[in-house]
């Protein structure tokens, strides 16, 4: 299984689309992931995507969805297409890690609240509210995800600080959106969320945490290696000019 087979059922978009070798997301407006293009079949032949990827443009354009190509690590496929992208003007969007690794085994701090439950309670909705990254559109998309799934909330004496999405898919708890509120960063809270989902996974039966980031997120890729979590690939972005 491919790692975006991987993350997408716990993460799905509205629709997905078949445009000769290419699969075109439906996103709405919930983030990159769910709105990209890719390439469905890793054999099509050069002159075959040459002549695809005017009608998948197109298609895309029709959704309300400017052109974007999700390529995958060191995939010879991949790198031919983001060639091909590259000679018709396509630049690089975001790079992204892929985690996977065991549960966070300590113990929460003292003075800490953590709730976990489907939908979001007030307190996760505070802190995705407080930058407006994680919106209706957002929400959908978790709404939209199949089997256990939570939204975990974490909270001080000052109240809500950090929350984040877990959905198990593949042996493992999926995480998405995570936040830590941007007067809150730099005091161990993501550490807080990282123990909150594991718990979660534990009473669930899953004994792995897997989630992605932007390579350029140097504070949350150091947090995630610090709790034993390994990179296991990664994607990047090709977006139209």
């Amino acid at each position: 299984m491919s790692l975006i087979d991987r993350m997408e059922p716990s993460w799905p978009p509205v629709a997905r689309f078949t445009h000769g070798p290419f699969v075109l997301r439906q996103g709405l407006g919930g983030g990159s992931r769910v709105s990209a293009i890719s390439l469905a079949d890793p054999n099509a032949p050069a002159d075959q995507i040459q002549r695809a990827l005017p009608d998948v443009e197109a298609a895309a354009r029709t959704l309300g969805q400017p052109p974007l190509f999700l390529l995958t690590d060191d995939d010879a496929a991949d790198t031919a297409l983001a060639n091909i992208l590259r000679a018709r003007g396509y630049a690089l969007s975001d790079e992204v890690f892929a985690f996977e690794g065991p549960l966070a085994t300590a113990a929460l701090a003292a003075g800490l609240k953590v709730h976990s439950g489907w939908p979001a309670d007030a307190d996760a909705l505070a802190v995705w509210n407080n930058d407006g990254r994680v919106g209706a559109a957002r929400m959908a998309v978790m709404a939209r995800a199949r089997g256990e799934k939570a939204v975990i909330s974490l909270c001080d004496a000052t109240g809500p600080v950090g929350a984040l999405f877990a959905a198990i898919h593949d042996g493992a708890a999926v995480l998405h959106a995570i936040e830590v509120i941007p007067a809150a960063r730099g005091r161990g809270f993501g550490h807080a969320l990282m123990i909150g989902a594991s718990n979660w996974a534990r009473a669930h039966g899953v004994d792995r945490l897997m989630l992605v980031v932007t390579k350029q997120n140097l504070p949350a890729v150091t947090l995630y290696l610090r709790h034993g979590l390994q990179v296991i690939g990664g994607y990047y972005y090709l977006k139209s000019a």
